[in-house]
């Protein structure tokens, strides 16, 4: 069975965000794929999708190379979102 669209799916699991977080150019993710940062493992977090320039690609692969200027949208409880910020945040991080 088909739910009805609703305005916004998020009001009907609010312990959950999703938010967009830019690779900055003092980011540790640059140069890093996906497989290595390990986002749910690391953050608890999902990697929706990543937009590169003009371009969303939805479900990205492991192999996916982060470079500066992507834009990459999370899912995650707001604690996990605040963990995967800090891992965007953090320049040199190790």
């Amino acid at each position: 069975m088909l739910i009805p669209k609703q305005n916004n799916i998020l009001n009907e699991i609010p312990n959950l965000e999703i938010i967009a977080l830019k690779v900055e150019p003092i980011s540790p993710l640059i140069s890093q794929s996906l497989a290595e940062v390990q986002f749910r493992r690391t953050c608890g977090v999902t990697l929706l999708a990543l937009k590169r320039g003009e371009e969303l690609h939805e479900h990205p692969p492991a192999n996916t190379i982060f470079r500066e200027g992507d834009i990459a949208y999370v899912l995650g409880k707001p604690e996990q979102v605040a963990r995967a910020v800090e891992l965007f945040a953090h320049a040199g991080a190790e």
